[in-house]
């Protein structure tokens, strides 16, 4: 009975919306409070049960990460996703509630997916790790995801983001072997932001400029574009414009889409921010939700457990316990 309160409250969009299941369903009366009581319990037994494992690996990487050469390698690719999003959480030490940032990790084989003709991606065995909180902690469940998914034993690996430094400087520190890609999206966006900054009154020509500036990186002419940047002065920014020229150059490793495109490589990190949506935002971002910090931790553990295809690994927890 606590496994299907706990389920029925991470898979609802409300600990009240559970409560009305569970009696329409199960015709079993439980309160509100006592939902909460019982989800927060078991996810806490889970998310403690992640982290153990977790700083092991991190700690002990020789032990956790076979050692394998090339040829002993499987074929394929491994790919590494990284995102954040925000979520209302209640602060007591800061007088009400404030925005923190929640992130999400997915991490697969590229031979457990399938790309379907609409172009639309499934994947059939993936790993979901999800952390509100420092990314020093993050990346010892990230690490632990990829170690679960074949990581030290596939040929190669591919690690996808956006631009925020945090997750490169994690990628650098824990996958100093993958190659990193610049999420395509993001990099069309912030042209976009950018052109729209140049050209605050005349749409056309913000369009053309950004299909310009969009035509040379689609082939490669990287080099190209850099140069023919304005040089710009970060303060004299919008705070969500960013220095393109800046931003090109910081990632211009990340952002070679014509030779990403013809190794077979993924470009964009629509997965994880699916992921976000689907995984973290649907339960902890609904109209009016604000979240005391553990609580929401213990909810997202238990989102990414079903999003990743092992709530067995839940009632294991809950045997044990």
């Amino acid at each position: 009975m606590a496994e299907e309160i706990a389920y029925s409250a991470q898979d609802c969009p409300s600990f009240e919306k559970a409560t009305e299941n569970l009696k329409r369903y199960l015709n079993v009366e439980v309160s509100e409070s006592l939902v909460r009581t019982i989800c927060e319990k078991i996810g806490k037994i889970v998310y403690e049960e992640d982290l153990g494992r977790a700083e092991e690996t991190y700690e002990k990487p020789e032990e956790s990460i076979p050692v394998l050469h090339e040829k002993e390698k499987k074929d394929g690719i491994l790919y590494i996703y990284a995102d954040g999003s925000m979520i209302n959480t209640i602060e007591k030490d800061k007088d009400g509630s404030t925005w923190r940032e929640i992130k999400l990790g997915l991490v697969y084989y590229d031979r457990n997916s399938v790309s379907r003709k609409n172009g639309k991606l499934i994947i059939t065995q993936k790993e979901y790790v999800s952390y509100l909180g420092s990314v020093d902690v993050f990346k010892r469940f990230l690490l632990d995801a990829a170690v679960q998914q074949g990581y030290g034993q596939i040929k190669e690996v591919v690690f996808i983001g956006d631009g925020a430094p945090w997750i490169w400087n994690m990628c650098d520190e824990i996958f100093p072997d993958a190659v990193q890609i610049l999420d395509y999206s993001h990099m069309k966006e912030n042209v976009y932001k950018f052109s729209k900054y140049l050209h605050p009154n005349n749409e056309q020509d913000m369009v053309i400029w950004s299909k310009e500036a969009m035509d040379k990186l689609d082939n490669g002419k990287i080099e190209e574009l850099i140069c023919e940047l304005p040089v710009m002065e970060d303060r004299k920014l919008p705070s969500d414009v960013p220095n393109l020229r800046e931003y090109i150059t910081r990632n211009k490793a990340r952002i070679k889409y014509v030779e990403f495109i013809e190794k077979g490589y993924n470009i964009g990190s629509g997965a994880v921010e699916s992921g976000h949506k689907g995984v973290l935002q649907q339960r902890l971002k609904q109209p009016g939700m604000r979240w005391d910090k553990r609580g929401a931790q213990y909810i997202a553990t238990l989102r990414s457990k079903k999003a990743s295809g092992k709530w067995g690994a839940v009632k294991d927890c809950i045997a044990v316990a």
